[in-house]
């Protein structure tokens, strides 16, 4: 029924409706890896039945399917917006899914359309407990760092200052006392957003590097560079 209806939306040529037969047979295996091959494999015929079949993949199934659509829209360059606005709106239903969330990330991050700029600056500021590695703040740091916009230098080097000020601060709290520089408490329990600001300070600096072409590794540097560049600088 859905091939039916794609068919009729989209007036299917040959090759596309056997690759969507194909694809039907295929997703209907009980294993999730072999339902993510499928996927994989319907993302290499790039047009318009196969981008939006691609989206609603992204917010139905297991993880490792909405990895493997993201991972395949991230390769329609032809009419890169309309790509880039299935995987939009597809980052808030993946906001528990960090990998999938990730990934979706990064492929707007591929794609290079400036409409993904305030999805993916929202998520430098990610910071869920249970995303322990900060997947999903460094997959938008990298992405910004793919899509190269002007627009991500002020919010990267505002990032880069927080994390500079908790940092001198040692992330202490209880009124300042803690076990030592990057402890929480007393008694030796590391601050999270001191571990965080070491962790994405890295993510940080590579992405302002992959934008400006330029190899400064300090937030001072960065400063300086900025206000000497900032009205004429174009990636």
């Amino acid at each position: 029924m859905l091939l039916f209806l794609t068919a009729l939306v989209f007036g299917l040529d040959a090759e596309t409706e056997e690759a969507l037969k194909a694809f039907a047979k295929d997703y209907g295996a009980p294993a999730a890896v072999v339902r993510a091959a499928a996927v994989s494999d319907l993302a290499k015929l790039r047009n318009p039945a196969t981008r939006a079949r691609l989206g609603a993949l992204l917010v139905v199934d297991e993880e490792s399917i909405r990895i493997a659509a993201a991972e395949g829209l991230g390769e329609f360059t032809e009419e890169r917006d309309k790509a880039a606005s299935l995987l939009i709106n597809a980052v808030a239903p993946n906001a528990k899914l960090f990998r999938a969330e990730s990934a979706i990330l990064v492929a707007l991050g591929k794609l290079g359309d400036e409409s993904a700029l305030p999805s993916i600056h929202q998520a430098f500021d990610s910071r869920d407990p249970k995303d322990t590695d900060f997947t999903v703040a460094k997959a938008a740091l990298k992405a910004a760092g793919m899509l190269r916009s002007r627009d991500s230098i002020d919010p990267l080097i505002d990032l880069a200052k927080r994390f500079e000020k908790l940092l001198k601060g040692g992330g202490a709290k209880n009124g300042g006392k803690s076990g030592g520089a990057g402890l929480g408490i007393a008694g030796g329990t590391p601050d999270p957003q001191t571990l965080r600001a070491k962790a994405l300070n890295p993510a940080i600096f590579k992405a302002l590097q992959s934008i400006s072409k330029e190899k400064w590794v300090s937030l001072v540097e960065w400063e300086i560079w900025w206000e000497k560049h900032k009205a004429t600088f174009k990636p």
